[in-house]
This record gives C-alpha cells, structure tokens and sequence, in this order.
C-alpha cells in the first residue's frame, strides 16, 4: 500500500487530519476562498498598505503557483506554467472576509534565479521585490520555497541573507515536490543540509516545512503555520500532528511538497 506521498507505507509523514479528512484550503477557516486583490509591475504600482501579508517567494519553476493553488483551494487562481519566469509581478490575494479582523494577504511574488526573460526583465523583478520586501511593515512572513529534489541553491542563500541581513523580515523555508525528491532518507538528508546552511540563522521559523502540491501532502500543517504568523492566532484552525521524515540534524517538520 502507498501513502499520500506516493510511498509504500511507513514513509515519509502522513497527512494532517481534521476529523479524519485535510482541511481542504485556506478558505476553510473563514467560510470564503481566497480572492484577487491587487497587482504591482513598479513600485510606485504597490497598494497601500492594509492587512497582515504573507508573501511567497522561491527560484522559478520551484512549484510556487501550484502550491498557492493548493493552498486557497482555486485551481487557477495562480498560473501554473513548465517555462521558468511566468510570474512578472507582484500579486496580492485577500484571505478571510473583508470585514474581518482575522483576514490577512498572501503575495505572490515573482521567482528569482534562471528565467525565459530578457535580464533587463529579470532586474526589474529583482527590484521590484527587493523593495517591497524592505519597505513593507506589514509584512509578517516569507515561505521561502526550496526544491526538495536539489536542496539550496546559491540563488536560494542569496534571498534568505538579503531577508536577514536587509529586508530583516521572518522567514519559513518550504521544501517542495517532496513527492519527487526519492525515498525518505533523501528527503531527511536534504533537509538537514538545508538546516545546517540555516545554522547562524536568527530569523528563520523552525522546523522546516514539507510539502507536496500533487498529493496535497503537509498542507494542512502549512496551512496552520500561515495563519498563525499572519494573524497571532492558533485557534482558528483544528490542531494537527504532522511527523516529518527523521533524519541525523533533520529534527521535525510540517508536511506537504509542490
């Protein structure tokens, strides 16, 4: 038999429950799914400043808008492309009602490192989140999206020193596809060589997360952490246990890959 992973049984972590089901998206703990907000090509394009946000960045083709899919449970809702550099700006989607106290933004962001663009292009977007990462006081963290397959690449150590060093915001790494990253031991010594790059972090939440888009795996615990940073509040979502793959330095983390 095989988990949610894809694996024979006894794998990598299994599937968060809320009465024996996932809780689908983020939409379920207000009742309304997620929805278009805004979006900004400049700087001078970027709305005011209102809810708590959460952004979310990582190189192309990492997986990011299947995962943002999968999390706001709106197939489409953010353009799911093979060609590296399809999102070209920022984009803001308003999570929770308008009127609520609790609702908060998930950003977009375009993706960093190789890109079918022209490097003027390439700059630009470069730019473009380089200044809403470090003038946004809203923001309240960064799911920095890492390919499980390959682990940290020297694009990825860039954005998580400019997020310490400069912009000074928190930051979440999020492994994805860990569905394709091999057998569970891969998947533990990826993720301790990744902590162990992390280990002069100050900023970074720990553990890290796992995650798998395709099987919807580790979404839930995902789902709970985002919230919880946006909003101060852990209640508004059930309580979930995720064990993550053990590995020597791996520790525990949330489930799920894109």
């Amino acid at each position: 038999m095989h988990d949610e992973w894809g694996r024979p049984r006894g794998g990598p972590p299994r599937r968060e429950t809320r009465g024996g089901r996932g809780m689908g998206h983020l939409g379920s703990a207000y009742g309304v799914r997620p929805r278009f907000l805004a979006a900004a090509s400049t700087e001078e394009s970027i709305p005011p400043e209102g809810r708590p946000e959460v952004a979310v960045i990582g190189r192309s083709n990492v997986g990011k808008s299947s995962l943002l899919n999968v999390l706001t449970g709106t197939a489409g809702l953010s353009r799911v492309s093979d060609k590296p550099g399809r999102t070209t700006q920022l984009t803001w989607f308003e999570v929770g009602r308008r009127s609520s106290a609790d609702s908060f933004w998930l950003v977009d962001m375009p993706g960093y490192g190789f890109a079918l663009a022209s490097e003027a292009a390439v700059e630009a977007w470069a730019r473009l989140s380089a200044a809403y990462l470090r003038k946004r006081s809203t923001i309240k963290l960064v799911l920095v999206l890492v390919d499980a397959r390959v682990g940290l690449k020297p694009s990825d150590v860039q954005m998580l020193q400019f997020l310490e060093a400069e912009a000074r915001l928190p930051y979440l790494v999020v492994l994805t596809k860990a569905d394709a990253a091999g057998p569970p031991q891969r998947i533990a010594q990826v993720a301790a060589l990744v902590q162990s790059g992390l280990k002069s972090a100050r900023r970074q939440l720990r553990p890290l997360a796992l995650v798998s888009s395709q099987r919807k795996a580790g979404v839930d615990a995902l789902q709970r952490r985002i919230i919880c940073a946006a909003t101060g509040r852990s209640d508004l979502l059930p309580e979930a246990t995720a064990p993550a793959p053990r590995g020597r330095g791996g520790g525990r983390g949330a489930a799920g890959a894109a």
